[in-house]
């Protein structure tokens, strides 16, 4: 079967179509994806108003079939392909290979590399990505899946803390001010959440916050909520370097998965860099997820394509 390609036009529609089938293989697969409805979002609207157009244009690329249905698309998010594929359309094994050989022909020079990711339970993807020149780089990051329904343990915050969400609160530009103070950088500011909050995914009343006898932010988490598959992602969770190591954050996640299953929310997930020795990921590992995959990082170096013999089109 014949696809028609185009790249993104960065509008909101197009945006929208690609939602939808990204919500659709989540639900369809019974192994994680790499590419979920948290990292879709921040992916446009975190960068709203801080990249021209043609910025996302020339980071997506779509597949459709002739009659304009969205089938498949390839995107690049800081510089690693995710791959989206319609279960349901005719040999998605066959369109994905051929967005993988896409993305070789017209993202990568001839001196450079083409990164993309898989989660070791997917043994059908390392194989393709094995069969066409990648080579497995090590760890990239640990996803957590947990069950909401079953019974976690409460965890109480310091005397005189309290979990309130910036739509109760309305502390915007303190919220702002965590999170750059979280992660210690300044290009998140106003711009940047006046974009990331704009997603229709986004909800202020699940962007809790954790708030210290003085009235100060001490810690927030972030959740994205999938109604359609009952599922739910937090990303990210931080605590104020002024408020670390006194339980904030392990109390924050408890009562997220308090509300989101009372919400009728089944499961949620948690990814994270791969060290297990990392404080949130020690945090994380001691709340019993249900399961948990390590993707790694798959590569491909045009060097080595050459020197393997290979064509430059896979």
């Amino acid at each position: 079967m014949s696809f028609e390609q185009c790249d993104f036009s960065a509008g909101e529609n197009e945006f929208g179509e690609m939602r939808e089938l990204v919500r659709k293989t989540c639900a369809r697969s019974s192994l994680p994806k790499t590419w979920r409805l948290s990292l879709h979002e921040n992916w446009y609207y975190a960068s709203l108003y801080l990249e021209e157009p043609g910025y996302f244009r020339s980071r997506a690329h779509l597949w459709r079939s002739a009659s304009g249905q969205l089938q498949a698309f390839g995107l690049r998010y800081y510089d690693t392909l995710h791959l989206v594929v319609d279960p349901d359309c005719p040999d998605p094994d066959a369109l994905e290979a051929e967005l993988l050989g896409w993305a070789w022909e017209n993202w990568v020079s001839k001196a450079g590399t083409l990164e993309t990711a898989a989660y070791e339970a997917d043994t059908h993807l390392t194989a393709l990505l094995h069969g066409q020149g990648f080579e497995d780089s090590g760890p990239r990051s640990t996803l957590r899946i947990y069950e909401l329904e079953r019974a976690y343990p409460a965890a109480a915050l310091p005397p005189g803390f309290q979990v309130t969400s910036l739509a109760e609160t309305g502390a915007r530009e303190e919220r702002i001010t965590l999170e750059r103070a979280v992660w210690n950088s300044p290009m998140l500011d106003e711009l940047w959440f006046k974009g990331k909050s704009s997603s229709p995914i986004y909800s202020f009343d699940w962007d809790l916050l954790a708030v210290s006898p003085q009235g100060d932010l001490a810690a927030f988490i972030l959740i994205w909520i999938d109604w359609q598959n009952h599922s739910a992602e937090i990303d990210p969770l931080g605590t104020h370097p002024d408020y670390r190591s006194q339980g904030i954050a392990r109390a924050l996640v408890a009562q997220a998965f308090q509300r989101l299953n009372a919400a009728g929310i089944r499961w949620m997930t948690i990814e994270s860099e791969p060290d297990p020795q990392v404080p949130a990921n020690r945090l994380y590992a001691s709340l019993e997820p249900a399961a948990t995959h390590q993707a790694h990082r798959w590569v491909k170096k045009y060097a080595s394509a050459q020197a393997s013999g290979e064509k430059s089109r896979i």
